[in-house]
């Protein structure tokens, strides 16, 4: 059964929500670049913030994925511009199920096969992300401007 549609306010509180988050998968890529210490953290403490952004960056991938290119009954680009054309973000299956394994499930991966190293991955699909959200935003703005009123996503602000 085919939920009812959202209203104007609630896709607009959706899109800052996913805004938010791309701002989140962005930031372990900018703290990486400026390899941010603090003399009150320890090691194992500086860990968990890596981690955690690591964490966030893959659940935004996930949303990115999942706002494009699903098919189900949940929030996706179609919502907002019916005729929106973008595809999936992961470029295969095996990308999309490693995130949904990691950030859905606890496994025994790390246990098996060492904690794994997702810099490359963030490198490849962060960016990718990045860009299909902003021109998404484009496109709704050109098609809607009314979203943007009064909201401006981070990546267009300056």
């Amino acid at each position: 059964m085919k939920k009812d549609p959202l209203t104007f306010e609630q896709k607009k509180a959706f899109l800052q929500d996913l805004d938010y988050a791309a701002v989140q998968a962005c930031s372990l890529l900018y703290i990486q670049d400026f390899k941010v210490k603090s003399s009150d953290l320890d090691e194992f403490q500086l860990s968990i913030i890596h981690d955690s952004l690591i964490e966030s960056s893959l659940l935004f991938l996930r949303k990115i994925n999942e706002f494009f290119g699903c098919k189900r009954d949940a929030c996706r680009a179609t919502d907002f511009i019916p005729e929106y054309k973008s595809g999936f973000l992961f470029e295969s299956k095996k990308d999309k199920e490693l995130v949904d394994n990691h950030v859905c499930h606890i496994t025994y991966e790390n246990v098996l096969n060492g904690k794994k190293d997702w810099a490359d991955f963030l490198k490849l699909y962060v960016p990718k992300a990045k860009d299909m959200f902003i021109t998404f935003c484009h496109s709704l703005n050109d098609t809607s401007p009314e979203y943007f009123k009064d909201f401006i996503p981070v990546f267009f602000r300056k």
